[in-house]
C-alpha cells in the first residue's frame, strides 16, 4: 500500500459514511491501508465492523505511544517549536494528542513506504500535517461539516494539502480547487433524509459508483506525484 487512510478514532459516529468509503475504495484499489489512531470498541462492534476491523491497522496502546514520544525528545521539541511559530494553531490538547500519534506513525509509514496520506477528518489532518513535515509525504483531506479546527486554522493547514473534499459548501467555494464540495457528508436536509433511508436500502443513495472510481483515481494521481 502506498496510500494511508488516516483515521482519528474508530468507530466514529461523527463520520457515518466512513465505513462505506473504506469498503468502496478497497474494491477499487489495493494501494490503500487504513490506520486507526484510537480504537473505541464500546459499544460492541457490529458483525460488519468486525469484518472491516480485520483489514485495519491499529496503533499500539497508549503506553507504547508515550514511550515512543519520550524516546524522541529531539523530534518532539522540533514539532513543538514549529507549532509555536504558527499564527493559527490547533488547540494544544489536540496538537499534543496527534503529535504523539505522528511520532509513532512515522516509523510505521516509513517501513511501509507510504507516500501519500489522506486525513479523513479535521482532527486527523492535524496528524497528517505533522507526518508531511516529518516524512515529506503528500497530503489530502476530507473536512467534515462541523470541524474541530477554526476556519482560520483550517485555511492555513489546507495550504499544505494537494486536494480533498469539504462538507461545508461555503467553505469549499472559498478554498476552491483542487478541493471540492462533498455534499453527501454535509448537513443538507436531502442528504439527512437519504441517510435515514440507507439502513433499509443497504445501498449508498448519495454517491454513485462513478464517484468512488473518480476518487480512487485522484488518490492514485496524488500518490504518484503526477
Amino acid at each position: 500500500a502506498r496510500i494511508a487512510y488516516l483515521i482519528d478514532q474508530w468507530p466514529d459516529e461523527n463520520l457515518p459514511a466512513l465505513e462505506t468509503e473504506l469498503s468502496e475504495v478497497a474494491k477499487r484499489t489495493s494501494d490503500t491501508q487504513a490506520f486507526i489512531c484510537e480504537f473505541r470498541g464500546e459499544p460492541r462492534l457490529s458483525s460488519e465492523q468486525q469484518r472491516l476491523a480485520l483489514h485495519l491497522e491499529f496503533l499500539p496502546d497508549a503506553m507504547a505511544i508515550e514511550a515512543e514520544w519520550q524516546a524522541n525528545r529531539e523530534l518532539v521539541l522540533a514539532l513543538e517549536d514549529d507549532r509555536a511559530n504558527e499564527s493559527h494553531r490547533a488547540p494544544v490538547d489536540l496538537f499534543l494528542r496527534h503529535a504523539r500519534f505522528a511520532v509513532t506513525l512515522r516509523r510505521m509509514f516509513a517501513q511501509r513506504k507510504i507516500c501519500h496520506v489522506h486525513a479523513t477528518s479535521s482532527r486527523a489532518l492535524v496528524c497528517g500535517l505533522l507526518l508531511k513535515k516529518i516524512l515529506g509525504v503528500s497530503l489530502s483531506a476530507a473536512i467534515e461539516a462541523k470541524p474541530a479546527l477554526s476556519r482560520e486554522t483550517l485555511e492555513r493547514t489546507l495550504q499544505h494539502a494537494i486536494g480533498g473534499r469539504i462538507a461545508d459548501r461555503k467553505f469549499s467555494e472559498q478554498i476552491g480547487a483542487p478541493f471540492f464540495f462533498d455534499r453527501p457528508a454535509s448537513n443538507d436536509p436531502l442528504v439527512r433524509s437519504l441517510r435515514w433511508l440507507k439502513p433499509v436500502s443497504r445501498i449508498d443513495l448519495t454517491r454513485p459508483a462513478s464517484f468512488w472510481q473518480e476518487w480512487v483515481n485522484r488518490l492514485n494521481h496524488w500518490s504518484t506525484g503526477a
